[in-house]
């Protein structure tokens, strides 16, 4: 008796096909990865060529788990696991590597009750000026448990600060995870981009080494000006 046909797959449009399963960490062993969609980059609006919605399949008798992927050609893995270590990252699960293509990192999808500090600063500025004295001490901590193990984030802005919405109501220190880990890496040996966003004022220039304290400096730099725009919404309500 003839097989029926088997139909191609159906990719989601604007989503890669050729990761097609990615390495879990904590087994080693394979896992299909199927793509959702691109990842909306609040908060500049648009989508990201870069970082999807995706589902892992870690068997056919558990339920599928959302999870997001980053590509990169450069990325700080081991800056990463050192904070989600700290329960200061999301969880990141498996990679998939192929010669010649950026690798795709597959990490924890965090739910909908977190947001960027970027976008708490735009649409709730009332929370972000209460809390925002324990926001800093948070985000000062995190630089000091990088600098003791002698790693850089690198670009520890607004939009790679993820905050849990649900901490902010208690007296308690907020829930932070940083995102973003592209130019992660040991201090002295790990580059700033050549290209990058020059309306940006990083502490160092394009292609330079990221010194150990950069990232308390960029944290500084635009610190003021989010507190600065944090007010200005408060006066004007």
């Amino acid at each position: 008796m003839p097989q029926p046909e088997r139909q191609p797959e159906i990719f989601p449009p604007g989503t890669p096909r050729l990761y097609q399963e990615c390495k879990l960490i904590s087994s080693g062993e394979a896992a299909p990865l199927r793509f959702q969609s691109s990842l909306i980059n609040e908060p500049f609006g648009g989508v990201s060529h870069l970082v999807f919605l995706a589902s892992l399949h870690h068997s056919p008798t558990c339920p599928a788990e959302n999870v997001v992927v980053k590509l990169a050609s450069k990325y700080g893995q081991d800056v990463h696991q050192f904070l989600e270590s700290q329960l200061l990252a999301p969880k990141l699960i498996g990679t998939s590597s192929m010669e010649g293509i950026p690798t795709a990192y597959v990490m924890e999808r965090l739910s909908s009750q977190w947001v960027t500090l970027h976008d708490l600063a735009e649409d709730n500025a009332i929370d972000f000026n209460r809390r925002s004295g324990d926001i800093h001490t948070s985000l000062m901590h995190i630089v000091e448990l990088l600098r003791g193990k002698g790693y850089v984030h690198g670009d520890l802005r607004a939009n790679n600060i993820m905050i849990n919405t649900n901490t902010l109501q208690g007296e308690g220190q907020p829930d932070i995870k940083i995102v973003d880990f592209n130019w992660s890496g040991k201090a002295g040996v790990t580059r700033y981009p050549g290209t990058r966003n020059e309306s940006i004022k990083f502490p160092g220039k394009p292609g330079h080494r990221i010194q150990q304290g950069d990232d308390a400096k960029l944290l500084e730099i635009w610190w003021p000006e989010i507190l600065a725009s944090v007010e200005r919404k408060l006066l004007s309500t």
